[in-house]
């Protein structure tokens, strides 16, 4: 279940970071226009799905040297300022920062180059496609970034 969080004033990284640190149970990403929206942990079989559709990414990319996969706890600062954090995430060695890996206290300024976004029984489509959109449409490199959403049985 997905609950959005309207703040008087803008939620900086570093808040972001706060109360990420302060509530390890809960996810929290910022919208474009500051609002925080909530993310509870999953069911079983969410999380199950997502820890295989993950390992099959991560297990592709490392079988082909292609870069480096990120899992839903990673932060991704967008062009528009919205920070996501989807179930698996694919970047290219070549778009990493090269200090990407000293910077464990930061969110990674890039949008990933493949997503993947597990929708369970409560997941609105509609939220998560304008999640997903947030991905595509915020563009400062190539065009051939590729999203896909998956709905589970019975979701």
């Amino acid at each position: 279940m997905t609950r959005e969080i309207v703040l008087p004033s803008w939620c900086s990284d570093a808040d972001l970071m706060e109360m990420s640190a302060q509530n390890p149970e809960m996810r929290f990403e910022r919208n474009a226009d500051g609002t925080l929206e909530t993310m509870s942990p999953t069911g079983g079989f969410s999380g199950n799905r997502e820890l295989k559709a993950g390992a099959s990414l991560l297990n592709w990319v490392e079988s082909q040297g292609l870069g480096e996969v990120f899992g839903l706890s990673t932060g991704f600062r967008l062009k528009n300022k919205a920070i996501r954090s989807p179930d698996a995430a694919f970047v290219s060695a070549e778009r990493l920062p090269q200090d990407w890996e000293t910077r464990e206290d930061q969110f990674l300024d890039l949008a990933p180059d493949f997503i993947i976004e597990i929708r369970s029984s409560t997941d609105s489509l509609e939220k998560l496609k304008r999640k997903m959109q947030g991905f595509t449409v915020v563009k400062f490199y190539s065009t051939s970034n590729r999203s896909w959403y998956f709905t589970l049985c019975g979701a």
